[in-house]
């Protein structure tokens, strides 16, 4: 089997084949009626411990800055910051923090807004 073929990416490529899937809903019956309860009946696994370890969000913690993709970029000569195919022009007031040349950060929060950091200050 060729390793990049669907059949060896997903097993449930493989079932849908078997049950004839043909269109979108006849996929999301056979998953949530075959595949989920046979996959997990084969891989739920119970817990060590019925503690419950997990513990509340600290006051002034935004998880939207945790829960991010942060990437570093290089501020080419004219002040361009190039991410995701898209340019972004740094405003004239940071033409005095001599950028150019240097490694900035490039944070993509999932609702899709992106900022830009100079350390740890947003530009």
């Amino acid at each position: 089997m060729n390793s990049l073929s669907p059949a060896a990416v997903s097993p449930v490529y493989h079932w849908s084949r078997l049950a004839k899937i043909k269109d979108i809903d006849q996929a999301n019956i056979f998953l949530e009626r075959k595949f989920l309860p046979t996959f997990n009946a084969r891989f739920t696994v119970s817990a060590a411990e019925e503690l419950d370890f997990h513990q509340r969000l600290p006051k002034g913690v935004d998880l939207s800055l945790i829960l991010c993709t942060r990437e570093s970029r290089t501020v080419g000569e004219d002040g361009c910051v190039l991410y995701a195919n898209r340019v972004f022009q740094l405003g004239r007031i940071h033409q005095g923090l001599g950028l150019a040349g240097r490694h900035i950060t490039v944070v993509e929060k999932a609702d899709g807004s992106i900022t830009l950091e100079n350390g740890s200050r947003p530009l």
